[in-house]
């Protein structure tokens, strides 16, 4: 429903601008127009049902009003209206409303919403004409009739504008009495039959007497009278005196014609004569202020004497504003129980800590604390204050300094503690943005609360029980009960997502603060919750409309709220601290029925069955069926919910409109139920259901699918003897194909032999051509090896006749033809080796020998190219161990490991090691040069340990990693790489079989100095 003008009542002090209670009790008033649900702006009479509708007489009809939604009765919708213009309307105590036209035709509205067209009984005219203001012309008439006959005084006469303005609110009857004002604005009173007429006295307050701003209303029995901005009840001392007794601020509503109330008198109505409707809903909330206007942002608060609280800036103590000189943080305050306040003092980066004020708010000590920012503040049982700040952990508060405690382990190094508590037990519990722990007491322990990991806890309390209540931003609230933690559930508009506090009053209550609004909860059904999760639990909320100024209220502080000595409660807010007396707060709740108010099936509008039984025909169309359950409290609190059993056992809420549409249902029987809360504990439902049967349509009857059934074996018996037919038909056809493709088959099988043996003859001319290029390889590669190790040979001896006082020009020269075909003689020869080791008949040639010798040759062969970068090559290991295994693969192995580390090593060493343990020999090849870059290091290591059988392509160190890698597996030898950039290469050959003789055994071996490769 759109609001178009929503007001608060409020009154304003001036000392501190303190918001308060007043003398009248505040309202929130809402004003409803034909621009959001009234038909038109003139309200001629106003009354409640005993159903709690109101009913409204207007100039386009009868209009009834649930508190959110309008229902009109005109001429539109009902035809048997003589006329929209209602004269006088009154409900009875069975809940039927009657009320006439202006054409003085009767009608009635039953409590199942038929309306019909009366004869009046005896005695119902002259009930409603009680209940009406039509007489109000008659009485004038005849009061004018005796002042012409001269019977009275012409100042008796009633004010002529008075009723020419408004008829409904010039005059008033109660009881055998009349009450109006003249032209001279004097009240006059008289007897019905208009024999004793006199003047009224007003003891106290006095009318002011203006014609414009006066006028009188009644509500049953009460009598009101509105002067000027104020509405007063009317208390009748005696027939002729009266007093007036201020009842509610109306302001400047014009018009006002009349006036209802609820049972309790905490919703009052009035309704005008071209302004519409107004609503006015008793507030029990006050708000304070301060002056300044950027300070009413408020966080901690605590108590301060008997009905006063305590804030960063200043003490509010009845209606008294008494501020604090210094400059404090807002995020704790502590009182503690000798009555003294701790805050935090914030001037400076230097000039912080914590200040200790008495009774009186005089400082009675500081403790200095550069830069300190307390996040919570408690004292615990034996009297001792805790603190937490940001960048610390938690401290304890000594004479005159803070004595912090180092973050424990088990917590997170970037955990930031927000809050604390002290348990009944001597446990604390810790909370913050990254979970909450529970340091045990004695022995300090630190244990997480699981399930809480991600949740900020902003809030704790433990209760009388022992269960802790734990409130989050962001993710609900919790409760931890005998080890168990629960989550709570959230309100129907989740706004309890972020829940700032718990505060319980003297009714088993819980108040919890969030950032849309405040919550009523009953502890007792929290825990009805925790022992059965079904229980549906009820959240009362208040919003902005109940009496503060903002929903928003604020938590992330220690307390974000206090129970004062009185039992009233203070709650910091983004405007201003709320305060309240919890027991005088009332829990409104609609303890109304739930009434099936229309049902729509298609286009027409039907009333609810008998029964509540509806028989639901689907040709017709949709199925709409409008619900109502009178409340004139904030909305959110009157929350129905429905099921509709046969579909889904899932309770939902009712939309806003309070309409149900159903467009697809099946045939079948339903029941739609219909529940909302009555009030706090078990069993406290208002519930109402009906029944809803869909008939099937004729081809979803019994009767259908057995026509259907019977076609179906006619057809399936007509069709399996034409089947059977086709089918011998085919079997013939099938025959005689398959005599010719047998034919066929015998010649393509002996064109299939004949194709085998060519592919046979053309396989073994393949294996011919592969081992004719195998031949051709090793051919080449034998070929070359004799020449080239001539040639060797010969440029070796040339350079060895003229190295010595010769051409050094040409003495280089021989020396590099040397060292290249020294350098082909070595890769023809291992590559003729590699090509053999890939054919199919190619053998591992396995014999004992000794390993030094090998070694030492190895070394011998690469000192001459050594030399030539400064290197030293070193041959290490223990000289006894004899290995078995091929020797030529092994040396073409180890040649091309010493190749590498010469070539990636200037002025450094590389060294040869056997390792021997037990039955097994390991070969390290290491040099301290240049290393592998890691990612060609990847490369190697992923290359060495394929499984591949033959190593195809190496694009890093050269090409003796081919024969390295295909040898090595040739052997069964593991490759173990290594390297550290810039330090150098190990290169580790794993496996090797091997036995260590004894000295007697040992082969003699040419001692092998390191000064042999080293050149320099």
């Amino acid at each position: 429903m759109k609001m178009l003008k929503t007001t608060i009542l409020i009154a304003v002090f001036l000392t501190g601008r303190c918001i308060a209670m007043a003398q009248l009790p505040f309202y929130h008033s809402v004003h409803f127009t034909n621009e959001n649900g009234l038909p038109q702006n003139s309200i001629k009479a106003l009354e409640f049902d005993i159903r709690g509708y109101l009913w409204m007489a207007t100039e386009m009809g009868v209009v009834r009003f649930d508190g959110s939604q309008f229902k009109w009765y005109d001429k539109s919708l009902y035809p048997q209206l003589g006329s929209n213009r209602i004269a006088m309307l009154r409900t009875a105590t069975d809940a039927v409303v009657y009320f006439t036209t202006d054409d003085n035709r009767y009608y009635k509205i039953s409590a199942d919403g038929k309306l019909n067209d009366i004869v009046p009984r005896p005695g119902l005219e002259s009930w409603m004409e009680n209940g009406a203001t039509g007489f109000a012309f008659q009485v004038y008439d005849s009061i004018e009739a005796k002042i012409t006959a001269g019977e009275l005084d012409a100042a008796l006469l009633p004010d002529a504008m008075s009723l020419r303005r408004s008829l409904v609110n010039s005059m008033l009857r109660t009881g055998d009495r009349y009450y109006y004002f003249t032209a001279g604005m004097e009240m006059i009173t008289t007897d019905t039959a208009l024999r004793s007429f006199r003047k009224v006295k007003f003891r106290g307050i006095q009318p002011a007497a203006s014609k414009q701003a006066c006028s009188l209303l009644q509500d049953d029995e009460n009598l009101y009278l509105r002067d000027g901005q104020m509405l007063y009840r009317i208390i009748i001392d005696r027939e002729d005196q009266v007093s007036l007794q201020p009842f509610l601020k109306i302001g400047d509503i014009p018009g006002i014609t009349s006036l209802a109330l609820t049972a309790g008198q905490d919703v009052i109505v009035l309704g005008t004569l071209s302004d519409g409707l107004y609503v006015f809903t008793k507030q029990y909330f006050i708000t304070h202020l301060l002056d300044d206007l950027e300070a009413n942002v408020f966080y901690a608060v605590a108590p301060y004497h008997k009905n006063g609280f305590i804030s960063k800036k200043a003490a509010f103590d009845n209606g008294k504003v008494i501020p604090l000189k210094d400059n404090f943080t807002s995020e704790a305050l502590l009182r503690t129980r000798d009555g003294h306040y701790w805050l935090n003092r914030w001037q400076s980066r230097s000039n912080a800590g914590l200040v200790e004020l008495d009774g009186n708010l005089q400082q009675t000590r500081f403790v200095s604390s550069p830069d300190l920012r307390v996040t919570c503040m408690q004292q615990f049982r034996d009297g001792s204050i805790w603190l937490s700040a940001q960048n610390e952990y938690i401290g304890r508060l000594d004479q005159d300094y803070i004595q912090w405690s180092k973050l424990p382990g088990g917590i997170p190094k970037n955990f930031q503690l927000a809050t604390f508590i002290e348990t009944a037990s001597g446990d604390v519990w810790l909370a913050g943005g990254r979970g909450v722990y529970i340091m045990k007491a004695g022995s300090g322990a630190i244990a997480p609360v699981a399930g809480l990991d991600s949740v900020t806890v902003r809030a704790m309390v433990e209760d009388s029980h022992g269960t802790i209540w734990l409130g989050s931003y962001g993710s609900g609230f919790f409760a931890w009960r005998k080890g168990k933690l629960t989550r709570m559930p959230l309100d129907k508009q989740q706004y309890l997502l972020t829940a700032h506090q718990f505060i319980e009053d003297s009714k088993g209550n819980y108040w919890i603060p969030t950032n849309r609004g405040l919550f009523c909860v009953h502890i007792d059904d929290l825990y009805h919750y925790l022992d059965d999760a079904r229980f549906p639990l009820y959240y009362h909320y208040f919003d902005n409309t109940s009496g503060f100024l903002s929903n928003e209220f604020n938590g992330g502080c220690t307390p974000a709220g206090c129970r004062l000595e009185d039992g009233s409660i203070v709650l910091p807010s983004i405007r201003g601290a709320v305060q309240f007396r919890p027991e005088e707060v009332p829990v409104y709740l609609s303890r109304n029925p739930i009434y099936i108010d229309a049902i729509t099936i298609g286009n027409r509008q039907f009333s609810v069955p008998a029964g509540n039984t509806l028989q639901f025909d689907r040709k017709a169309g949709f199925l709409e069926i409008t619900i109502s359950s009178p409340f004139f409290g904030n909305q959110d609190n009157n929350h129905i919910e429905y099921q509709l059993e046969g579909i889904s056992p899932e309770w939902r809420a009712l939309p806003r409109d309070q309409k149900l549409t159903f467009n697809e249902l099946s045939a079948g029987s339903y029941t739609l139920r219909l529940r909302k809360r009555a009030g706090f504990g078990k069993d406290n439902l208002i519930q109402t259901s009906m029944a809803i049967t869909v008939p099937p349509f004729f081809h979803e009857t019994i009767s259908f699918k057995l026509i259907i059934a019977a076609i179906l074996i006619l057809a399936t018996i007509a069709f399996a003897r034409v089947r059977m037919q086709y089918l011998i038909n085919q079997k013939k056809r099938l025959e005689k194909e398959i005599r010719q493709r047998t034919v066929t088959q015998t010649e393509l099988i002996g064109s299939l032999e004949q194709t085998v043996n060519a592919l046979e003859s053309s396989q073994d001319q393949i294996r011919q051509d592969a081992q004719f290029r195998q031949q051709l390889a090793m051919i080449i590669a034998h070929d070359l090896q004799s020449p080239l190790r001539f040639l060797s040979q010969t440029t070796a001896w040339l350079e060895a006749q003229y190295g010595v006082n010769r051409n050094q020009d040409f003495s280089g020269l021989l020396r590099e033809i040397s060292k290249s075909t020294q350098a082909n003689h070595v890769f023809i020869e291992d590559i003729g080796y590699w090509i053999r080791s890939m054919g199919s008949d190619f053998t591992v040639n396995t014999k004992l020998f000794p390993l030094q010798e090998l070694l030492v040759e190895i070394a011998d062969f690469f000192a001459p190219l050594a030399r030539e970068k400064n290197n030293r090559i070193i041959v290490a290991g223990p000289p006894d161990i004899k290995v078995n295994t091929d020797r030529q693969l092994l040396r073409v192995i180890l040649r091309n490991m010493v190749d590498n580390a010469n070539k990636f090593t200037a002025q450094g060493q590389i060294v040869i090691e056997a390792q021997a343990e037990a039955n097994t020999c390991t070969l390290i090849v290491t040099d301290n040069g240049s290393g592998i870059k890691p990612a060609l290091l990847l490369e190697l290591q992923q290359r060495v340990t394929q499984s591949a059988p033959v190593d195809t392509h190496f694009s890093a160190r050269g090409n003796g990693f081919r024969f390295i890698t295909a040898f090595a597996r040739r052997l069964n030898l593991q490759l173990k790489l290594s390297s550290r950039q810039g330090a150098g290469a190990t290169i580790a050959l794993q496996g090797l079989a091997c036995v260590v003789t004894t000295e007697e055994q040992s082969v003699e071996i040419k001692p092998i100095h390191h000064e042999q490769y080293t050149t320099g």
